[in-house]
């Protein structure tokens, strides 16, 4: 099970207790780690779009000599900017990234009650204190 495939799943589930007004529960552990992975997604997929071909890369696209399709051949094989593989992960995390952005759209729209929230926010007896 991939990520992009539990995250559809979490949408599907959550999107049918939406449309039929159902309970969900959870801990706010899970919602923390929820929101983590969304932030997370958006920030390597802002950094893909920031990075550009680098060093000896970035060399042996600009050289357009006869180690051109070479360098490109590594391009491909290792995944950075610019090869087929580089743009398969990008397209594969944007995905992943529309996926979340769907969750967090069901969440957004929903009600959240706390139990015991003293704990929850409690600055020595919960993980949810440490920031983002």
């Amino acid at each position: 099970l991939t990520d992009l495939q539990a995250t559809q799943r979490l949408r599907a589930k959550l999107s049918k207790a939406a449309a039929t007004r159902a309970v969900v529960v959870c801990s706010p552990i899970s919602v923390k780690a929820f929101v983590l992975k969304l932030v997370e997604s958006l920030h390597q997929l802002s950094q893909s779009y920031a990075e550009k071909p680098k060093g000896v890369a970035g060399a042996i696209d600009a050289a357009g000599s006869a180690l051109t399709k070479f360098g490109k051949g590594l391009l491909h094989r290792f995944g950075v900017p610019g090869s087929d593989a580089y743009v398969d992960r990008i397209k594969a995390l944007r995905r992943e990234t529309e996926a979340c952005v769907a969750v967090y759209r069901v969440l957004q729209g929903s009600a959240l009650l706390v139990d015991e929230v003293d704990l929850v926010l409690h600055p020595l007896k919960s993980e949810l204190n440490w920031p983002l």
